[in-house]
């Protein structure tokens, strides 16, 4: 029971470790990389090797204190929590084949979406994806699914003005500050390259 208990409070010191939304560049202490904000979005860059990163972290339900650990190494939930972590790492500035796409769920309900978790994506009423997520980890109320997404539906996720996710049964909305934030987010990707394409080398017989 203490070994589960540990292991949610770790994974709640990250989910309140830092707000929904980031900061700016001052608040990295020591600063381990280039850090340069684009609009609320946090792009790291470093020139050993070089390459750049962003990623967001938004609260799609909830908040950090719906999430309540006492010390009788218990948890309450009071009410569910959802968080979404998206983010890309471009090694040699190159367009990367794939970002990584988390939610993190908190429910008044146990392995909610165990038998159900299937991740659905409208962009203005129309599908983008819908793909089983992988359940990294289920653990009580608390689970962790992950998926790659492919690097050209990031863009379009990113780019879009009117988005709906459905985690299951549960379907959301995301707010307008909300997409503001993966518009800021599509925009850190303009300086990445695409990779060089080589030509086959043809061997001619005589």
């Amino acid at each position: 029971m203490r070994f589960v208990f540990e292991i949610l409070v770790a994974i709640i010191l990250a989910v309140c470790s830092s707000a929904s939304y980031a900061q700016d560049c001052s608040s990295d202490k020591p600063p381990s990389e280039n850090c340069r904000m684009v609009g609320k979005v946090k792009v790291y860059s470093s020139e050993n090797p070089v390459s750049t990163s962003a990623g967001i972290r938004l609260y799609l339900l909830g908040k950090a204190s719906d999430i309540v650990p006492d010390k009788n190494a218990t948890i309450r939930v009071l009410n569910d929590v959802l968080i979404m972590r998206l983010g890309y790492y471009a090694p040699r500035n190159i367009i990367p084949m794939s970002v990584h796409f988390e939610i993190t769920s908190f429910s008044t309900k146990p392995s909610k979406y165990e038998a159900n978790h299937k991740l659905s994506i409208f962009l203005d009423d129309k599908p983008l994806l819908s793909e089983n997520m992988e359940m990294r980890s289920s653990i009580v109320i608390a689970e962790i699914l992950r998926l790659e997404m492919k690097y050209t539906d990031f863009l379009k996720f990113t780019a879009a003005k009117k988005i709906t996710i459905q985690l299951g049964e549960t379907e959301i909305e995301l707010k307008p500050e909300e997409v503001e934030i993966l518009n800021d987010l599509n925009k850190t990707t303009k300086h990445l390259n695409y990779p060089p394409v080589f030509a086959p080398i043809l061997f001619c017989s005589r």
